[in-house]
């Protein structure tokens, strides 16, 4: 905390450095890398965020290929491959310096279509070489690494099943727009078989957590679109204006989400844009125990479920996943809504939800975002129960104006956390720019329940086409 500048930054428990190097040619694709994770957490002996957890990939290197033509046959194959050094700490275990790992997956796809109908087998041979494995411990819950070579070999099949698409369109307009309601059904079947040392496997990533399951999954994809037939523009809509001298030269466009540029204007005939699209999908598990790999009353993690969402909900055996709805609603270039909801049908609640508000006229902007989700009880001897534990966060943003606005501007925002209910932090911030230079300054309060409760006052000063100084830095500006 004693090194970070923002609220974000000091409650944040990883640290993350990452190298990498890619090619791509003609369907391949070559990767090499080396990252360092790091993962701080409470020790309960001095409930103090002291003990780590730390996995080093050093080096990785990832060599694939993208699906091609079997010869002159409507197969396709493709393959992944990667090999690298790893290693992990934590308290109570450590691997050794570089654990080997070789993995490769080729596999053979062929898709078919009839009459609007799309059907996609595919069936993948996956192999998996570690030169380390984990060992149960009776005196170590955490277990042992080994030195003793672990193979995973397993099969893994597929069958994908896109029926027609439905839509619609309506005659009658709506405010100057003609309707189009698309549907798109998808249903999966997966099957994994062949992981049947999924305890003795050391995880470092999502190449770790492949178990046995039989699964199916549907997923049913609305969107509704729309196309303006008036020339009317829209209101508080700046057109953008070429660069002087340079007629073909516009200014970037202003991006949903980011309140950062001046507002997005549109050809306003015959524009059509996805206005509204809402996804729901869940998954029916056949294989309960994923082949013996789940362990009863802990959170399990999967890649079945990590592909599903990424909230963890596994803590028992069950046939139905989540339900998983992601809706977004734009009803113009300035407007933007986005939420996110997991309903699990098994514990009757809703395990997260997360929602996105951000709406732009003009040089006005204004943002409102809530972030909130259970997490599933974690027994341990140091616990005094196993009640879940609730998340709720809310964040505000109001301003006007945007960096490179000629004159005033000035933004507000805060976190608010209503579970426990205390202020996160506050900052306020405004500027004013010059023909040749601008001046900016910010203030910050910021609230770490037990740690600190502190003030922070930064500026800038920006020449025109020369640079800046002070200690405001451009990724934490508010506009």
């Amino acid at each position: 905390q004693a090194w970070s500048e923002t609220y974000s930054q000091a409650v944040n428990a990883e640290v993350n450095s990452v190298a990498y190097l890619s090619h791509n040619w003609a369907g391949f694709s070559l990767n090499v890398s080396a990252d360092r994770y790091q993962n701080f957490f409470q020790n309960p002996a001095t409930n103090a965020y002291s003990d780590q957890i730390k996995i080093l990939h050093v080096p990785m290197v990832e060599v694939n290929a993208l699906e091609q033509p079997v010869l002159a046959s409507p197969l396709r194959w493709a393959v992944d491959s990667s090999a690298g050094g790893l290693q992990r700490s934590e308290p109570g275990f450590v691997t050794a310096n570089l654990v080997g790992r070789l993995d490769i997956r080729p596999r053979v796809a062929l898709p078919l279509q009839w009459m609007g109908w799309d059907l996609r087998p595919e069936i993948a041979v996956h192999d998996t070489l570690y030169t380390q494995q984990l060992t149960p411990s009776a005196t170590n819950t955490l277990g042992t690494a080994s030195g003793t070579e672990l193979n995973r070999r397993d099969l893994e099949a597929s069958i994908e099943l896109r029926p027609p698409v439905l839509q619609k369109v309506f005659g009658r307009e709506i405010l100057g727009r003609r309707l189009k309601h698309v549907i798109e059904p998808i249903f999966t079947y997966n099957y994994t078989t062949g992981v049947d040392n999924f305890q003795n496997i050391i995880r470092f990533d999502q190449t770790d957590i492949l178990s046995n399951t039989s699964e199916f999954q549907y997923d049913l994809i609305q969107r509704i679109y729309s196309r303006r037939r008036s020339t009317h523009p829209e209101p508080g809509c700046e057109a953008p204006t070429p660069a002087a001298g340079h007629p073909e030269i516009l200014p970037p466009a202003y991006i949903p989400g980011v309140s950062a540029l001046r507002p997005r204007c549109e050809d306003q005939s015959n524009t059509t844009r996805e206005l509204l699209s809402w996804e729901v999908k869940q998954k029916y598990y056949i294989n309960e125990s994923f082949g013996g790999a789940l362990v009863t009353n802990r959170r399990n993690v999967f890649a079945s479920t990590d592909d599903l969402t990424g909230i963890a909900f596994l803590n028992g055996p069950r046939t139905w996943s989540p339900v998983i709805s992601k809706l977004r609603l734009q009803t113009s270039a300035n407007t933007d809504v986005q939420w996110q909801l997991d309903y699990d049908p098994v514990l009757g609640r809703i395990n997260s939800s997360a929602t996105f508000v951000e709406y732009r006229i003009g040089e006005y902007f204004v943002g409102v975002s809530d972030s909130f989700f259970h997490t599933l009880p974690v027994p341990s001897a140091e616990s005094t129960g196993n009640a879940p534990l609730v998340f709720d966060q809310v964040r505000y943003l109001l301003g006007y104006g945007h960096p490179n606005k000629r004159g005033f501007s000035g933004g507000f925002s805060m976190g608010y956390d209503q579970n426990l209910d205390f202020l996160q932090y506050a900052a306020g911030q405004s500027s004013y720019n010059w023909d040749c230079c601008g001046l900016s300054v910010e203030y910050r309060h910021n609230n770490v329940p037990g740690i600190n409760v502190e003030n922070q006052y930064r500026f800038a000063f920006t020449l025109a086409n020369i640079g800046s100084f002070g200690n405001m830095r451009r990724q934490e500006r508010l506009y």
